[in-house]
């Protein structure tokens, strides 16, 4: 299921070209602009937030931003640091992304309020991420590429369930880092790289390459058609 991302605010063109590049970028992503906010409409269809604050009338903002907050809608804002004293930036779920951005920060904070994928799947259910060619089994700690046992280590493991569970979802090296490795690793983030290189060597194929690389932002599982 695609995580639902409304977007209010973002009219002017700088704003249009990061809604563009993020639909482009995380497929997992369904984008949907919105003109009015309707807080029952959003409630029920919308996962996270964002708010451009440019382009919101002047005044309206907290307002905003603490609506959705009642409505338990993660929300990034991104605005000028000049107002930052005019918001009630202690809300909870709250990322906010100051004027001038990268579009690395702008991925990051919304990997961090991004909801963590409830699938009710029989098969995970019984501990199994399937996809065809590839299957892994959560309760033996196995891997099995074309009905063939992959010898992966504990760490190699925890990565790739991490990433084939949440599947065309982008994550940085340092969410990876605290995820799988779950505390600031001695390594750094490099350690990362390098277990994302020994593990495409094990099962990366011709049919399919599993983990690719998004340029200046993390790593993503790419699951094989069907």
């Amino acid at each position: 299921m695609k995580t639902e991302i409304g977007f209010l605010g973002f009219n002017d063109s700088e704003s249009q070209r990061l809604i563009s590049e993020i639909s482009e970028d995380f497929q997992n992503y369904n984008l949907k602009h919105i003109e009015k906010i309707d807080h029952i409409l959003i409630s029920k269809n919308i996962d996270i937030m964002m708010v451009w604050n440019p382009g919101i009338e002047v005044g309206h903002t907290n307002e905003i931003i603490e609506q959705l907050s009642k409505n338990n809608i993660p929300t990034l804002i991104i605005f000028s640091s000049t107002m930052v004293d005019d918001l009630n930036i202690k809300l909870p779920n709250l990322e906010i992304c100051f004027i001038p951005f990268t579009k690395k920060e702008v991925y990051i904070r919304l990997e961090k309020i991004t909801p963590q994928i409830d699938d009710n799947d029989e098969n995970k259910e019984e501990g199994m991420i399937d996809y065809k060619i590839m299957t892994i089994n959560s309760q033996r700690y196995e891997v099995y590429l074309l009905d063939k046992k992959i010898d992966l280590t504990y760490k190699e493991y925890e990565l790739l369930k991490f990433l084939a569970s949440n599947p065309n979802r982008v994550y940085s090296r340092d969410s990876l880092l605290k995820s799988v490795w779950d505390y600031d690793y001695f390594g750094g983030t490099r350690t990362v790289d390098v277990h994302i290189r020994r593990l495409r060597s094990k099962i990366d194929n011709p049919t399919h390459n599993f983990i690719e690389t998004q340029w200046n932002v993390g790593y993503k599982f790419v699951p094989p058609e069907n």
